[in-house]
């Protein structure tokens, strides 16, 4: 999926496999479909399913944005359109006989190639879809909300306050641009902070009556959800409006 950030600011200027050998799999017996990653997020920020050619499989569970849990096992398919998983825990002994008693066991249908439909086998109110990773084709035309802080710093008199009108824009799916105004006061040290949600663009733009006094030096951009800066500049001189 790809996903490009425009920024709007107003500047001047080796996966081990735990089966045993007779639990290896006819690949003729797989749906060729099947193999590769698969989602439980329609952004793909879910947990993974693999299912690889030979038979084996992993379960990635990201319970944490820092912390994954890794399952090595193995998966089947049965009755023709029955996909059957085995996923043991790590300390957890193999069993030669998990497609007796798989971990998961799942009536499968592909709505699309990128798009897996998944009913409990023995619930079948019980359904469920996965996304197919490492396909760009599949989502180029899907559009995804981020949420990003952007903050900025500088200064202003230290003898005089002054009235500051920050004004916040991000869009929306449609490219739409709207505003958050936020009304404050300068000081000595002047700075603002917010948290946006956008797809593609995301800026800011400030506002005094102070002759010149208020200066914006700093700009900084944070993913929220990767806790990561995408953008800092304390270079460029930044223009207000007056």
């Amino acid at each position: 999926m790809k996903n490009t950030l425009f920024l709007l600011l107003l500047f001047c200027g080796l996966i081990i496999s735990c089966s045993n050998e007779d639990d290896s799999s006819d690949l003729n017996t797989l749906d060729s479909n099947l193999v590769g990653s698969w989602n439980t997020s329609e952004d793909l920020s879910g947990n993974t399913y693999t299912y690889n050619a030979d038979g084996t499989a992993v379960y990635e569970n990201h319970y944490s944005s820092t912390e994954t849990d890794i399952y090595n096992g193995a998966w089947n398919i049965v009755e023709e359109n029955v996909l059957i998983a085995y996923y043991p825990d790590p300390d957890e002994e193999w069993d030669d006989n998990w497609k007796d008693h798989p971990t998961m066991k799942y009536y499968f249908e592909f709505l699309n190639d990128c798009t897996l439909q998944l009913t409990d086998y023995n619930n079948a109110s019980d359904i469920i879809i996965h996304y197919k990773e490492g396909e760009d084709n599949c989502y180029d035309d899907i559009k995804e909300a981020r949420e990003y802080e952007i903050s900025f710093r500088g200064y202003s008199s230290s003898e005089q306050q002054y009235p500051m009108v920050i004004t916040y824009y991000s869009d929306d799916e449609n490219g739409e641009v709207s505003s958050t105004v936020v009304n404050t006061q300068t000081n000595t040290d002047v700075g603002g902070r917010q948290t946006l949600k956008c797809y593609n663009q995301i800026g800011f733009k400030y506002g005094t009556s102070d002759n010149g006094e208020t200066i914006v030096n700093n700009v900084s951009i944070k993913d929220v959800k990767a806790d990561n800066v995408i953008f800092n500049n304390t270079l460029l001189p930044i223009c207000k409006t007056v």
